[in-house]
């Protein structure tokens, strides 16, 4: 390898460095200000407190022996699309494989609350923080997580890949508004970057919507 082409990979771990350590701070400095916002929803009767307390990465539902196939889907249109993958899991799998669905409205966590299969657990997606994130994983320790079109959680893929959780990106896509936000500076284009190396899988919405 030259010394060009090494330079220019040294600047590019060290810009995903940067964005990585500025999306953890300001996630971290934030979640005071969430907390609280969230603590005067509940009490407020703007949410139930089961809500608030999943949004911390505090789980109120108990983990199933056996493996746990994660799926997020952060609204109900992504919910449409990760359904038949997993009911098509529940079939493949025998009934020791459950699934976490996770969502991030509270429209869609109702409308799947009670209308899906037992062996269906669905709960609120925790804020995308260092903290959050390690306590809601050190709970349900996933096999697999699958994300329905978006990558950009630089939280949950960090700590997947950190605790040897599998990561799949189905029906991925980029908005024009996401893909500039994300391209509009070097460390978060390398951020970007860095997570999506940390896939397994990922399969483009032209593939998957056909």
């Amino acid at each position: 390898m030259s010394s060009s082409a090494t330079a220019a990979g040294w600047a590019k771990q060290a810009w995903a460095s940067l964005g990585r350590l500025s999306y953890t701070s300001l996630s971290l400095l934030a979640l005071p200000s969430y907390a609280a916002e969230l603590a005067a929803h509940a009490l407020t009767g703007q949410q139930t407190p089961d809500l608030a307390y999943e949004r911390l990465g505090l789980c109120t539902a108990e983990r199933p022996a056996g493996p746990v196939l994660w799926f997020h889907a952060f609204s109900i249109g992504e919910s449409a699309v990760a359904l038949p993958v997993i009911f098509r899991c529940l079939l493949e799998y025998n009934e020791h494989v459950h699934v976490l669905l996770t969502t991030s409205t509270p429209e869609a966590r109702t409308l799947l609350q009670n209308s899906l299969p037992p062996r269906v657990t669905v709960q609120f997606l925790p804020l995308d923080n260092m903290l959050c994130m390690r306590q809601f994983l050190a709970h349900w320790k996933p096999q697999a997580c699958i994300l329905m079109e978006s990558p950009a959680w630089p939280a949950l893929v960090e700590c997947c890949a950190a605790a040897g959780v599998r990561l799949a990106l189905l029906n991925a896509r980029l908005s024009s508004r996401v893909f500039l936000s994300w391209f509009c500076s070097a460390p978060r284009r390398a951020l970007l970057g860095s997570m999506l190396s940390s896939f397994n899988l990922i399969v483009p919405q032209s593939d998957i919507v056909s």
